[in-house]
């Protein structure tokens, strides 16, 4: 039997029209104390990456890079006792050069671990329901991003795991 896509695949193009510009996803993890001792907070590295007139050499301020990409988006972070995990949601009007973006981010803080998924509208599809997870860590946004937009993101994604879920019924059944 032939899974009916068809309501899918209209909010699949609809989200397509609407996320015209590079979409990214990057996650960043700190030793706790070193990043306390550092940087203080999360917002305090959010003001860092987005504001702080940190250059590198050849390629300007984080100031001027982040008033150049534009980026509207979200970013999470997680604490634990010996770790902080920070993950960036990121709409921008730019395209994120990954070797311009460690270095801005290792000139802040060397982080333990990175992982990177720029410019990759599939990854960010797939990634929605970390996005909307309800969960009890910290999470800002930033740019022109509003919690508005949350509630789009819900709705693609129970689309998305209704149509899931019906594939599975319809494979049982056949």
């Amino acid at each position: 039997m032939k899974l009916d896509t068809t309501q899918l695949q209209v909010e699949m193009k609809k989200s397509t029209h609407k996320l015209t510009d590079p979409v990214s996803i990057f996650t960043l993890k700190y030793d706790y104390e070193k990043f306390l001792a550092h940087i203080e907070s999360p917002s305090k590295f959010f003001k860092k990456l987005s504001n702080s007139k940190m250059a590198i050499p050849g390629l300007g301020s984080n100031r001027e890079w982040w008033k150049n990409h534009q980026p509207e988006g979200i970013y999470r972070y997680k604490i634990s006792d010996n770790e902080i995990i920070i993950k960036f949601f990121v709409e921008s009007k730019k395209p994120l050069n990954e070797r311009e973006l460690k270095l801005r981010l290792y000139k802040i803080l060397k982080p333990i671990e990175m992982e990177f998924h720029l410019n990759d509208y599939n990854y960010f599809i797939e990634s929605i329901s970390d996005v909307i997870e309800e969960i009890s860590e910290g999470m800002e946004f930033f740019g022109g991003m509003k919690k508005s937009d949350l509630d789009e993101l819900r709705n693609l994604n129970d689309l998305i795991n209704m149509d899931y879920v019906k594939s599975l019924i319809d494979t049982d059944e056949a």
